[in-house]
């Protein structure tokens, strides 16, 4: 039910390219950096699409990252929830809006971005070549690693006060959830990207969210579905105050 909104437009896909990485083991949670930019690089792929709404030239993203770690030393790391469970969240509120059939004031963008582990590259890749003008985004909601913890215990990553960050706090009163502000504890998400470009963004996130975050055991079992669940409710009442 969305319009393509990827490279030339005619397509889901917007492609990038990424070099290699260097891994790292840093107290027990694999992560990733880049490597020398001027060695073969890897093509990439954010997906990106829209539903249109009456006005042409206001938009909302709604994103989450689709990436994980891969296989390492033998071992599949399957990020279901970093970020399986926050693309889940994404295609729940999609496919209830879709499901609604109204035409929102503001188009809602929704992007899955790539290479989110290896420091926002997927995200940033947009920012840099974006497939719509990026001073059409009045506000962005990323989701972020939302299926463990307490029910409905979720916190907010921002960069200051903004309309997202206000309407993630209106959207978990509204579906009786928890998203105070919380510390990143020098971790980040894709909603960098955008506020580095000074547009108003946010990150959803579970308050443990750190349990077993980049390692093998991050599997199906870590993740609940009421949680993911509550997360959906949050995200569906914050994207209809600020696209409705």
């Amino acid at each position: 039910g969305l319009k393509p909104l990827g490279d030339n437009g005619g397509s889901f896909a917007q492609v990038f390219t990424i070099p290699p990485v260097i891994e790292n083991v840093i107290n027990g949670r694999l992560t990733f950096s880049l490597g020398d930019i001027a060695e073969l690089r890897t093509p990439c792929t954010n997906i990106i699409g829209g539903l249109m709404g009456e006005l042409e030239n206001e938009a909302v993203i709604l994103s989450a990252h689709y990436d994980h770690l891969g296989v390492y030393k033998g071992e599949i790391y399957p990020g279901a929830n970093d970020n399986a469970s926050g693309v889940g969240c994404v295609l729940d509120v999609t496919r209830r809006l879709v499901r609604e059939g109204k035409i929102p004031k503001r188009s809602i963008i929704i992007a899955f971005w790539s290479a989110e582990e290896m420091g926002f590259v997927g995200s940033g890749a947009f920012i840099k070549e974006p497939t719509f003008p990026l001073d059409r985004v009045k506000a962005v909601i990323n989701v972020d690693t939302v299926g463990n913890g307490m029910i409905g215990n979720f916190v907010t990553w921002s960069e200051g006060e903004n309309i997202a960050l206000q309407a993630i706090r209106e959207g978990a009163k509204a579906s009786g959830a928890s998203a105070l502000p919380g510390s990143n504890q020098g971790h980040n998400s894709d909603h960098l990207s955008f506020f580095r470009k000074g547009i108003p963004s946010v990150t959803l996130i579970a308050r443990d969210w750190l349990t077993l975050n980049h390692t093998s055991q991050d599997n199906l079992s870590l993740v609940k579905g009421e949680q993911v669940k509550a997360a959906a409710e949050v995200v569906y009442e914050a994207v209809r105050r600020l696209a409705f």
